[in-house]
């Protein structure tokens, strides 16, 4: 999978790329509900999938006392966009002067950069200035361009919607099976640089962690795999490991 900067997208030649099918949004996590949407993109043989997404939450930006950490990091966020299908990746470095801008100015500017012939956008998406542009006023815009626009619903789980915010609200409470089963996957902390031998205290920010309390886990490090109990104290976790710990999965 390719990625580009947004400076570099809007700087493309729009008659020397194929043609394209995409959506647009923070796809933090990458759940269920963002998984419906790059199946859609990805299922159009005669175009390449393409997602234009943020390197930092926007609400980060935006509110950073307020924000309660990423699902998952850029990184990870890349890999499993391309597990699906995803063929390439604009990457906005979102900033308040970014955020300034309005809805039918963004959507000009990637119309003006590819060959756009599908866009798929989920039904509460809002995007732009105060979030003035939603999914139908896109419809409105694209559709007499000769852009084909799907505006799909939620994914349901449960009594309610999949969502990143609810996602969420399952891991500050403990409850990571069902927060596993609107992800699609385990909910797991990759530790860069950020582990000791025998006792561990980590930091682990940016990254969203349960509530303060003990919880079962898996760690993942150079002695193996270990079931064990884990303690959340103060945004820091501690853990027993007879060795270096690379990674910890909730379970």
């Amino acid at each position: 999978m390719k990625t580009l900067s947004w400076e570099a997208f809007i700087s493309l030649d729009k008659k020397e790329n194929p043609k394209v099918a995409m959506t647009i949004g923070v796809f933090d996590g990458v759940h269920a509900g963002h998984a419906a949407l790059i199946e859609k993109i990805v299922s159009r043989r005669d175009c390449e999938p393409w997602v234009i997404t943020f390197r930092e939450n926007p609400k980060k930006v935006l509110r950073p006392g307020e924000y309660p950490g990423d699902l998952l990091p850029l990184e990870e966020k890349l890999e499993k966009l391309k597990a699906l299908g995803i063929q390439r990746s604009i990457i906005i470095d979102f900033s308040r002067e970014f955020g300034k801008m309005g809805g039918a100015d963004f959507i000009s500017r990637v119309y003006g950069s590819c060959a756009l012939r599908f866009l798929v956008l989920g039904q509460d998406f809002h995007f732009g200035r105060g979030a003035d542009t939603g999914a139908e006023k896109v419809r409105l815009f694209l559709e007499p361009l000769g852009v084909c626009v799907e505006v799909i619903p939620p994914v349901k789980h449960g009594d309610g919607k999949v969502s990143s915010t609810r996602i969420r609200g399952f891991i500050r409470q403990g409850d990571f099976a069902e927060a596993a089963a609107m992800l699609g996957h385990s909910y797991r902390l990759t530790l860069k640089g950020w582990h000791k031998e025998g006792q561990g205290a980590s930091s682990v920010q940016p990254r969203l962690l349960p509530r303060d309390g003990t919880y079962a886990a898996l760690l993942e490090g150079s002695a193996g795999e270990k079931e064990t109990w884990l303690r959340v104290e103060g945004g820091r976790v501690f853990w027993h490991y007879n060795g270096d710990v690379k990674a910890i999965t909730f379970v």
